[in-house]
């Protein structure tokens, strides 16, 4: 296993520190059921782009899909337990990282401990493929998605538009970023996909935030799959 210490740092525009210890799985990766292992760069752009925008997760359940090593998640745990001193209001809040590779899931567990967000977040199995299972189980009810780097495919945009729509309560928010269909096959269908499931969906390309500076520094050339000028995708995504 290696162990990194990676900082989530905000635009200079905004106030946001966190020191995240991420361990990643050195097992070789055999087949595209083990990206989970790694950090992929989108991941540190939305925790950056998250501990920006407190509000979007403050006092909310959160559930992140394909959550891999955990960085998002785990950065919307530490927000909200630095937001909430109250014990009391932090029963209201809660982060549910979910990924299916059993080994993964192992290291998210592990990541939760060693960050000490055990108290606001928890490592759950869940396969967005399932998402006709978890309709007829009513779904999560959730009040915002997480997402980073997980459609590589475009069975992946549709069961990750269908997985959405059916865990996020009306009126609830998602966020994913994906690197562009440049270096990611299916990210140009999601939007579509989004809104076919019933969604509301708004594209941005993260360039146009913060002046760029979401996709520079704060060790995203150091993730997996980085390639220098490599472009992303935001989708705001809304349930109503």
């Amino acid at each position: 296993r290696s162990r990194d210490s990676t900082m989530i740092t905000s635009p200079s525009t905004c106030d946001g520190t966190f020191q995240i210890l991420m361990n990643q799985v050195t097992c070789r990766q055999s087949a595209q059921e083990d990206v989970g292992f790694v950090m992929w760069p989108s991941s540190v752009i939305l925790g950056r782009w998250i501990i920006s925008n407190p509000h979007v997760i403050e006092k909310k359940h959160v559930l992140e899909l394909g959550a891999g090593c955990g960085l998002v998640g785990i950065a919307a745990a530490l927000l909200n337990k630095q937001l909430i001193t109250d014990e009391v209001l932090q029963q209201s809040t809660s982060v549910t990282l979910t990924d299916f590779n059993d080994k993964v899931l192992e290291n998210l567990k592990r990541n939760i401990h060693l960050n000490d967000a055990s108290d606001l977040a928890r490592a759950v199995k869940l396969d967005f493929y399932d998402y006709l299972a978890m309709e007829e189980d009513g779904g999560m009810n959730v009040d915002v998605i997480i997402a980073a780097d997980v459609i590589c495919k475009s069975s992946d945009a549709v069961a990750v538009a269908k997985t959405i729509y059916t865990c996020l309560k009306r009126g609830g928010e998602a966020f994913v970023i994906c690197a562009d269909s440049k270096h990611r096959f299916g990210v140009e269908i999601f939007q579509e996909e989004c809104e076919k499931a019933g969604l509301n969906t708004l594209c941005e390309d993260v360039d146009n935030l913060y002046d760029g500076e979401l996709s520079i520094g704060s060790g995203i050339e150091l993730t997996s799959g980085y390639i220098e000028g490599m472009s992303f995708k935001m989708f705001h995504i809304t349930k109503l």
